[in-house]
């Protein structure tokens, strides 16, 4: 059974792949979902505090977005990142109505709805991690870390896959754990390193606060390759949480939000489909 660090490994790669990839599939939603979605979308806090506007820009102008992956998650992550976070009633009511009324397409992606049901204390504190984590920025020049290490995985691509590298991995239709294995052992693991950056620590360090028996659990293998300072709880200095402490709300309420309405141009169907795959990173 893989580590935590080869599964950080492999996770690592496919981030790189994705990043670097020149199309994705088009997702398929149901129109109960499609409605639910567009309902819950035209919710001022929750379209802020998502940031659905540029959520949906970004996949409205797809040819742009593919264009430039990257630069379309550094506009709807620092968006993200202003517009305040989702109080505890609206993140709760858009999981509630998405587990309902998508509850078929949850079903094909594989997703169990009891599952998130019954966790929602924890998808509530994963959310807060998760959003000051995409809002860790270093300071040192002035980038955030989410988008760094994007930069970094495609890099990471570029230098190390290819599609002879990748076609090796499979024989026939079959997934070659021997192949893959030493693809771990001889590419992944001694580059490994490489992501041993302040950057990453912070974010290490964030996710112990939120989770700290499941990530102490391969506190082990990380120190191993990042040494022991990368697991010792503190924050790096160069490294800040950006994201705005507030709810989406109250700066609703005093008219500092970022976010924009953009509604009128999108159709109920791309609005769905684009918010909904904003609903399956939450949830999975």
């Amino acid at each position: 059974m893989f580590s935590f660090t080869r599964a950080s490994a492999f996770a690592l790669v496919a981030a790189a792949v994705s990043v670097s990839a020149a199309d994705t599939p088009s997702i398929q939603i149901t129109a109960q979902c499609a409605t639910t979605l567009f309902n819950l979308a035209l919710s001022p806090e929750a379209s802020a505090c998502f940031n659905a506007p540029d959520l949906i820009n970004a996949g409205i102008n797809k040819t742009q977005t593919l264009a430039d992956p990257i630069g379309a998650a550094s506009t709807w992550v620092t968006g993200l990142c202003s517009n305040g976070w989702c109080t505890q009633p609206v993140l709760e009511s858009f999981i509630n109505n998405v587990t309902t009324g998508c509850s078929q397409d949850l079903q094909n992606a594989g997703i169990k709805v009891d599952l998130i049901s019954n966790n929602m204390d924890n998808i509530q504190k994963a959310y807060r991690a998760t959003r000051d984590i995409l809002c860790l920025k270093d300071t040192s020049n002035g980038d955030l870390c989410a988008i760094d290490t994007l930069k970094q995985a495609d890099q990471f691509a570029k230098e190390f896959l290819n599609f002879n590298t990748l076609f090796s991995l499979f024989t026939g239709n079959q997934f070659n754990t021997n192949a893959a294995q030493t693809f771990l052992q001889s590419t992944i693991l001694p580059n490994a390193h490489q992501a041993c950056t302040d950057c990453t620590k912070a974010a290490f360090t964030r996710a112990k606060q939120a989770f700290p028996d499941l990530i102490s659990k391969g506190e082990k293998d990380v120190s191993d390759i990042c040494g022991d300072d990368f697991v010792n709880g503190e924050m790096p200095a160069d490294v800040q949480i950006t994201a705005k402490n507030a709810s989406a709300a109250s700066l609703l309420a005093t008219g500092k939000n970022a976010a924009a309405t953009v509604f009128g141009r999108v159709s109920g169907v791309q609005l769905g489909a684009v918010v909904f795959a904003a609903a399956l990173g939450l949830l999975l």
